[in-house]
């Protein structure tokens, strides 16, 4: 991979790889960090990048991988729920009932990801927060095409359940 196609097949993956880190490590900082330095990783390899078929995955993927590490020597080795435990406040808002129902749903959003299962939690937060098709998904997973349909269908019904019952309070 040359310079120029590093350039234009990386570079534009910023947003989704910063996205990533952010909901994994909850930390502006941080996860301009982790995204700076897999970039640096793959620019290092971008000569191996050719064989990549989905450049997209590969950078979210790397990027997730990362942050599970950087967490595991921060607090030792803990559990791939609390890593990607979405559960978060909103930081620097007005108290306002705005914030109040934003919170209440990113709680129930948490509550919900921390029902499902590893390989469901992954697929629906590759879809929803790196923003990846199916066969990114398929490809970062290892899971069938069929089946990731079934659980991104099943993990948005859920979603959108208990976001309903949380807007009618």
């Amino acid at each position: 991979m040359t310079d120029g196609e590093f350039k234009q097949l990386v570079l534009p993956r910023y947003s989704d790889m910063y996205a990533a880190a952010f909901v994994i490590l909850r930390d502006k900082n941080d996860a301009c960090d982790v995204v700076q330095e897999v970039i640096a990783r793959l620019w290092e390899r971008r000569k191996a990048l050719e064989a990549a078929t989905s450049l997209g995955s590969l950078c979210v993927v790397s990027v997730r991988n990362f942050c599970i590490d950087m967490l595991r020597k921060r607090h030792g080795r803990v559990s791939l729920d609390a890593e990607l435990n979405l559960g978060y406040d909103v930081a620097g808002k007005s108290s306002t009932d705005d914030t109040a129902n934003y919170n209440s749903l990113l709680k129930a959003i948490s509550k919900v990801l921390s029902t499902m299962n590893g390989v469901q939690r992954n697929v629906l937060t590759l879809s929803l927060i790196g923003r990846l098709t199916i066969d990114e998904i398929q490809q970062a997973t290892g899971e069938t095409n069929v089946n990731v349909r079934q659980i991104l269908s099943r993990g948005r019904r859920k979603l959108k359940e208990v976001l309903e019952d949380e807007l009618q309070r």
